[in-house]
């Protein structure tokens, strides 16, 4: 059987405090498997570690202990330039904020992921057909100063679909938006899934958590 796309086991995090007593645990103990096809939300309230879960899923942050596997392999026993080509093949990662380029179009924000070094070389169809797939065909030479939030969001996920990723790892997706745009931005998450993608989300909005199929939430460790 085909290990899933992503798999996290027993995963720990805590940081050494500033003042050198002690430590400050963020995660202990936490477990997901990601299930094709699947929407599955972190919840929890500010500071209970979801971007920090989200970072080490995207190979971006090592756990002090614990597993993540891409597909049944570790990422994190990978080189960089190993795990940097798995995350590309694998993974489509919105941070919180979109990380959008500001002096780029909407169609060159969305192209970017084919100029970096090692990308798969796609026609120049495919930032049209990202584009339209979050409706913002009629955006494409806006700049994101020009877009509203809801749209700038949704410009982050056509960014991220470019290389047609297994998974989408998406942080706080609807925060700071009004409770229709967030909604869209959901039902839009929602219809990402398919049989081949998986959406994993960080959020604490009560509207997403209704679109996912399963929710774990995090508790505040102190």
């Amino acid at each position: 059987m085909e290990a899933g796309p992503l798999t996290m086991r027993d995963i720990a995090m805590h940081y050494a405090r500033a003042e050198g007593a002690g430590r400050i645990q963020v995660l202990d103990g936490i477990g997901l498997t990601l299930l094709p096809g699947e929407l599955l939300c972190v919840a929890g309230r500010s500071g209970a570690g979801k971007t920090t879960l989200l970072n080490i899923a995207a190979g971006l942050l090592r756990p002090s202990s614990g597993s993540v596997l891409w597909r049944g392999r570790d990422p994190f026993s990978l080189s960089l330039n190993e795990q940097a080509a798995a995350r590309r093949e694998l993974l489509g990662i919105v941070f919180q904020g979109g990380g959008l380029i500001g002096s780029l179009t909407a169609a060159e924000n969305a192209a970017l992921p084919g100029l970096r070094p090692g990308a798969v070389v796609r026609p120049r169809e495919r930032v049209a057909e990202v584009l339209a797939s979050v409706g913002l065909s009629h955006r494409a030479s806006h700049f994101p100063s020009r877009l509203s939030g809801g749209e700038q969001q949704r410009l982050a996920l056509a960014r991220a679909l470019y290389a047609e990723p297994d998974v989408l790892i998406v942080d706080e997706p609807t925060a700071n938006l009004d409770r229709r745009t967030a909604d869209s931005i959901g039902d839009l998450l929602r219809g990402l899934c398919g049989e081949r993608r998986s959406v994993l989300v960080a959020s604490h909005d009560p509207g997403m958590f209704e679109r996912a199929d399963r929710v774990l939430r995090l508790e505040e460790l102190g």
